[in-house]
């Protein structure tokens, strides 16, 4: 296996454990916090434990940079369709995968259940984690799409350079 192929599977299993971890946080660990306050009235746990949760979050999207930075141009378009979906999570639960007002969902029941149990598990938590990441996810493939095709065309010769080469220089 290549060096490159290597690069790309490393940054796709690195962020979706990156995504596993802050799904983690968000839905079990945040709500777990937020419910016991609420039964206490103790604020202390949830005060110190917020901004813990706001630097992992925040580290977990400066990662995902890294890795998508490190790998080079496969991971782009990985990178897009994965985080996009996580960004868009809840307009696409919301707007397509739950029917509303005894109407049925837009998308086909397999499909709307699959989001479904995705914005469940992963998309319910206080921190909005998922989608944050996702949304870096997005950043970060559409910014190597863009300099992978920035380089590609500056690589190419132009035509006036292509014009110039084949004319005899004079001797």
């Amino acid at each position: 296996m290549s060096n490159r192929w290597w690069r790309t599977l490393v940054a796709l299993a690195g962020a979706g454990a990156i995504l596993v971890a802050l799904a983690w946080l968000d839905t079990v660990m945040m709500v777990g916090i937020q419910q016991r306050q609420s039964r206490s009235f103790d604020i202390n746990e949830l005060a110190w434990t917020m901004p813990f949760a706001y630097l992992a979050v925040a580290g977990g999207v400066l990662v995902v940079g890294l890795l998508g930075r490190w790998a080079g141009s496969l991971v782009g378009v990985p990178f897009v369709v994965v985080g996009a979906f996580f960004a868009f999570l809840v307009p696409l639960n919301w707007l397509f995968a739950v029917g509303l007002n005894n109407t049925p969902p837009v998308l086909p029941e397999p499909l709307a259940s699959f989001i479904q149990q995705v914005y469940i598990h992963a998309g319910t938590g206080p921190l909005g984690a998922v989608s944050i990441v996702g949304a870096g996810m997005l950043l970060v493939g559409l910014g190597t799409i863009g300099l992978t095709l920035r380089n590609r065309v500056s690589t190419a010769p132009r035509a006036a350079d292509v014009a110039l080469a084949a004319q005899p220089s004079p001797r």
